[in-house]
């Protein structure tokens, strides 16, 4: 079996379509990494060229005034006082973190409510707040607030987690108003922490009904980006890649979102997998159907080789062949991006949400895995392919049969799902898109990974059957 398999290896690269098809292969997988760094050169030279803000605060002090806006007066006059430049304070790239701060007073500290009032220890701290924002002395500036939160936050839920984000920032001089990635994930913690904890707290109390700001199918979603957020922060995760709010993209069902451009350049470059699929068609279309088209076959049948055998062989030698294309695809993308796009990007993780805990596995396997659904795509294409160049001895039917089918099966099971025609999952159309059901993104309700390998197997034993009997059984 060994030396026939080798020996259809040998018949696949003495063609020169097979180098042809392989060089193009290599061409799209240096494109897909290449296009990526235009691309990233492109937005930072067009952040870079965005224009410095022209307003000026006379003229946006009489606008408020209009609109009745008085607490913007109050703060846009308390900005002129500080000597916060304009262009800091009106401008999205030279904003500095002066004019975050001072709005962060009046707006999340709520000074206007208590100024003027008898709150002389309130009145104060903000006091220590304008000084250290007039002088530009962020690390005063929220070490003042560390030191005073329980002024702020009465609710113990808001004084821890704002108790963590200020010793944070001054522990690592991360200051608002900075693009780094370190904002960022303060930004995405704050917004989801108070849910998430209100939640926990109601769920331990035994009257808890259902009257939580959030459900459970939220609360999972708010949890994975609060305990991510904090996890990053204090492990130093630059690069990750964790579940958003399962929303995912227009064109795509992925739940992920991937900081920097590595890994997701990796993940994109799945797509090259489709070249790899065509090629693999071409083969499995023309393994059988050329030997009886060519008069070879007769030439390996004089061997003392059974049919079986030689039916076999081949199929192995499209499978196997299959498989290599797919590693050398994400093995090569691999290679070619980490020095374009960054050695540090390595250090990327998958953070999952386990319980209470995030548990750090590894990004590479991750990708590898969607590169292994993409090979189930494959290889339910090159068994089709296979199939159909057995029974018709024709090449030309069996890769355009494949290649239709590849390219509409996915439509056709979103049309049944529409249309309520649940049989459907019962045929191949359903399990083309493996990954979708694993994540339970697009599928038939009720469709689970163990459902979907079930249908995959029962239809690779037929098409192979099919295939067998005939290629066994009629004559030459």
């Amino acid at each position: 079996m060994l030396n026939l398999i080798i020996n259809e290896f040998s018949k696949i690269f003495h063609k020169v379509s097979t180098y042809v098809l392989l060089g193009f292969l290599l061409f799209t997988i240096l494109l897909l990494p290449i296009i990526t760094v235009i691309g990233n050169a492109f937005i930072e030279n067009a952040t870079a060229q965005l224009s410095v803000s022209n307003e000026t605060y006379n003229e946006q002090i009489e606008w408020a005034k209009e609109s009745n806006d008085n607490l913007e007066v109050e703060v846009l006059t308390k900005a002129q006082e500080l000597n916060i430049p304009e262009k800091e304070y009106f401008s999205s790239t030279d904003t500095s973190w002066r004019s975050m701060a001072l709005n962060k007073i009046y707006y999340d500290f709520n000074y206007s409510e208590v100024a003027g009032k008898d709150n002389s220890e309130l009145n104060t701290f903000c006091t220590s707040l304008f000084d250290a924002i007039k002088k530009d002395d962020p690390s005063s500036f929220y070490s003042t607030i560390a030191d005073n939160l329980k002024l702020i936050y009465g609710d113990k839920t808001l004084y821890d987690m704002y108790s963590f984000i200020y010793k944070y920032r001054v522990s690592n001089k991360i200051w608002e108003g900075a693009d780094n990635w370190q904002n960022e994930a303060i930004s995405q913690y704050e917004s989801a922490y108070p849910k998430y904890a209100q939640y926990i707290a109601e769920s331990k109390n035994a009257s808890y009904i259902n009257s939580s700001v959030i459900n459970s199918e939220e609360f999972e979603k708010i949890s994975n980006m609060a305990l991510v957020s904090k996890y990053r922060l204090e492990n130093n995760q630059e690069y990750a890649i964790y579940l958003t709010d399962g929303s995912g993209s227009v064109l795509s069902s992925d739940k992920y979102f991937y900081s920097g451009s590595l890994y997701n350049t990796l993940k994109n470059s799945k797509l090259v997998l489709s070249v790899v699929l065509i090629i693999i068609i071409v083969v499995a279309g023309n393994i059988i159907s050329k030997e009886f088209s060519q008069g070879t076959i007769k030439f390996l049948l004089i061997n003392p080789v059974t049919r079986a055998k030689i039916f076999w062989s081949k199929y192995l030698t499209v499978a196997i062949y299959a498989l290599i294309l797919t590693l050398v695809t994400f093995f090569l993308s691999l290679i070619i991006s980490v020095p374009l796009l960054g050695f540090r990007q390595l250090n990327t993780a998958l953070l999952l949400v386990e319980g209470e805990k995030v548990v750090r596995h590894s990004a590479l396997m991750f990708i590898l895995t969607k590169y292994a659904y993409g090979y189930i795509q494959i290889f339910i294409a090159l068994t089709l392919a296979f199939t159909i160049s057995s029974l018709f001895r024709n090449s030309a039917l069996a890769i355009t049969i494949s290649i239709i089918f590849y390219y509409i099966g996915s439509s056709i099971c979103s049309i049944a799902q529409m249309l309520n025609f649940d049989f459907c999952r019962y045929t191949i159309f359903a399990v083309t898109d493996f990954e979708s059901i694993v994540n339970k993104s697009i599928g038939f309700i009720g469709m689970t990974p163990l459902f979907g390998a079930m249908v995959l197997l029962v239809h690779t034993f037929i098409f192979l059957l099919i295939g067998y009997d005939s290629f066994t059984r009629k004559n030459i």
